[in-house]
Parts: C-alpha cells; sequence; structure tokens
C-alpha cells in the first residue's frame, strides 16, 4: 500500500509491483503469491481497485492520507522508527522507480515522487550523503527525458555544490560531468559539450576499483561515458546534410560506441547496451548505410523486442524506417515508422510525435517521387 501511495493512482502495475517485491524481499519463497495475498486484502477493505487483470488503482484521498503520516512519522520520531518509511528503503524506492521510469510510464508519478522526495530530505537533510547524490544523478534522467532542462541544470547544480565538498567521490564526479556534457549537447554548445565529456572520459581513466567500484559498476561507467561522446557527435552532424558530415568523425564515434558496447553485460545493463546500439544505427543512418543498419540491428532484434522498454523501441523502428528508407523500401518504411508512432502516443511524447510526423510525410514524397 506504501509502494501505491509513491505511484500515480491509475493503472499501477501488477507487474511493476511484483517487480518492487522481488527487488525489495528476495527471500520470499513465492512473491507471486505474496502479491496476490496482500492485494487481496487491500481489495478486500476497499484500500484498493482492480481496473483488469495487469493493473490496480488507489484513491487519491488514501495516497494523501498514508504520505502525511509517513511524513509525520519521521518528522517526530527523528530516526524513522517508522519501520517501511526510513531512508534506506525510501531510496531503495525511488532508485527502482528510476530504474523502471520508461517501462512503468512513471512520468505521472514522477513530479509525486520529487514532492515527496524534497519533504523527506527537509527533515533527513543531515543524513545527505554520496548515496543520495548519486540517487540525485539518477533522478536528473527523467527530467532530461521529459525535456525539463531547466529542472535538469538546477539539479545537477544542487549535487555539484555538494561534490565540491566531498574529497572521495570520484566515480560521482564523472558521472555528473557526462550529465553536463548532455545537457550543453541538447542546448547546442557543442564545445563545452566536448569539454564536460573530456573530463569525464579523463577521470573514469583515472579511477580504482575498489569494494565500492566493482568492474561491472566500472564498465557500466566507461561505456556510458563512451555513449555520451559518440551521441556528441551525432547532434554536430544530424542536421548537416550528406556531403557536409564529417564521415571521419562519425566512423570515430562507431568505433567508440563498439568499445562500449563490449563492456556493457547484457543480463545487468541490457537497457543501455541496447541504447548503444541503436545509436550507431543512427550514426550509420547518418553515413547513409542502410545494409549495415539492417545487418547489426538483425543481430538484437529478438532480443530488443523481448526486453526493451517501449521508448528504446520507439528509437530502433524509427532507425529501423531511417534504413529502409535509405534502401527506398518506402513500404517497410513506412511500416515501422507507424510502429514508432503508435509507441510515440502511448507514451505522449510531444516531440517525438511531431518528428516521426515529419518522417512521414518524407516518405510518401520521396516515394511519390519515385
Amino acid at each position: 500500500l506504501t509502494v501505491c501511495a509513491y505511484l500515480s493512482p491509475d493503472k499501477i502495475s501488477r507487474k511493476l509491483l511484483l517487480d518492487w517485491l522481488k527487488k525489495a524481499y528476495p527471500n520470499l519463497i513465492d512473491p507471486e503469491l505474496v502479491l496476490n495475498h496482500n492485494l487481496g486484502l487491500l481489495w478486500k477493505y476497499s484500500m484498493i481497485n482492480h481496473t483488469n487483470n495487469e493493473n490496480v488503482s488507489i484513491h487519491r484521498l488514501v495516497q494523501k492520507v498514508i504520505c502525511q503520516h509517513n511524513l509525520q512519522q519521521a518528522s517526530v520520531n527523528k530516526q524513522a522508527l517508522y519501520d517501511p518509511f526510513n531512508l534506506k528503503w525510501f531510496t531503495s524506492l525511488l532508485q527502482f522507480f528510476i530504474e523502471h521510469e520508461n517501462e512503468f510510464k512513471l512520468s505521472t508519478s514522477f513530479p509525486q515522487l520529487i514532492k515527496v522526495r524534497d519533504q523527506f530530505m527537509q527533515i533527513f537533510k543531515h543524513q545527505y550523503n554520496n548515496t543520495m547524490a548519486e540517487l540525485d544523478l539518477s533522478m536528473v534522467s527523467i527530467y532530461f527525458y521529459q525535456a525539463k532542462y531547466d529542472e535538469y541544470f538546477a539539479r545537477l547544480n544542487e549535487v555539484n555544490e555538494y561534490l565540491k565538498t566531498q574529497t572521495k567521490a570520484d566515480y560521482l564526479k564523472c558521472r555528473i560531468s557526462y550529465f553536463y556534457s548532455a545537457y550543453y549537447r541538447q542546448k547546442g554548445d557543442y564545445k563545452k559539450a566536448e569539454e564536460m565529456i573530456n573530463q569525464a572520459l579523463y577521470k573514469v581513466n583515472n579511477l580504482t576499483l575498489s569494494s565500492t567500484l566493482p568492474r561491472h559498476k566500472y564498465n557500466n561507467l566507461k561505456a556510458m561515458v563512451l555513449y555520451n561522446k559518440a551521441n556528441l557527435t551525432f547532434a554536430r552532424n544530424k542536421n548537416l546534410p550528406l556531403e557536409e558530415r564529417d564521415q571521419k568523425s562519425l566512423q570515430n564515434a562507431l568505433n567508440t560506441l563498439q568499445e562500449g558496447i563490449s563492456l556493457f553485460n547484457p543480463e545487468k545493463d541490457s537497457r543501455n547496451l541496447l541504447r548503444s546500439i541503436e545509436l550507431r544505427g543512427r550514426l550509420l543512418a547518418l553515413m547513409n548505410n542502410g545494409d549495415q543498419i539492417l545487418q547489426e540491428f538483425d543481430q538484437y532484434h529478438e532480443f530488443m523486442e523481448k526486453i526493451a522498454d517501449d521508448r528504446t523501441k520507439m528509437l530502433f523502428y524509427i532507425t529501423y524506417s531511417d534504413a529502409y528508407f535509405i534502401k527506398k523500401d518506402f513500404k517497410e518504411a513506412r511500416s515501422y515508422i507507424h510502429k514508432a508512432k503508435l509507441l510515440a502516443q502511448k507514451l505522449e511524447l510531444t516531440n517525438e510525435i511531431e518528428s516521426i510526423t515529419n518522417k512521414e510525410h518524407n516518405i510518401d514524397a520521396a516515394q511519390a517521387a519515385f
């Protein structure tokens, strides 16, 4: 019930609740049975409703009461004696939301999560540490996806002020450098973006493995730095005519991405792995190489369809469409761009819908001319 209090009240995914239950309580013998039992009790006492077999809903007043009660308990007790609502529990819950923000479309829940997080940190501000800074850096990615770049930049600056006071936060200082790079890239300040991504690359190459920075975590960090470096090259070239694109830098970006792809763990980093593969496709589209896009994408097609979130699938479909457009297979190009549009509409991504609509017009015009 407490988890539901921090989600958007309607269409709460049972799959989300089951996944969270498994993560929060890994020793449960039969988590699905436990989930069904608890949801049954909550339904019996009219605390939740079943909207269908896949989703439940919770009344907004119930959410408000639970959140207020939790905050009051934490404020009164200081040490968070109210068991579910302590810093560790809340941090793990919020981190879980962040990891699943695309798959479960948590954008509608995110403003509520931010509000609760800010209220909570007013009570426990003396406990702000590297763990909370890392959490905040994870949260900013949602601002970025929502195109709330002012909020994104403001939160980065808040974390950066904290990191300036820390002598043992090299991992976080590396992460925040590539987050800053993404911001400047989005704003079109490519010089500043390059400066920040080069700082991140220098920092990651000088990190030392430790108990708090194991090999897997380090590899993921370096792969994401390389992803952002390649993405900067894409941004610099995407609006240029074919003959003006820097083919050498595009090829270097492909090599950079390939290095990053080799660092990802497919089981633990599947989403970031697919994002890197998809970016390779976009770079190849800028090089007008439709055949290689299809060849590389086909190797991961089944994997993508099985585990990718809707936003990642949308990006793959767009690039598939670009590949077929390059090959002048307008029927397939139209088919994939249609799939992408359906997902963009499902996710309510206004900018992407507009971009996809323009691609549809371009496909129709090219087919008519052909």
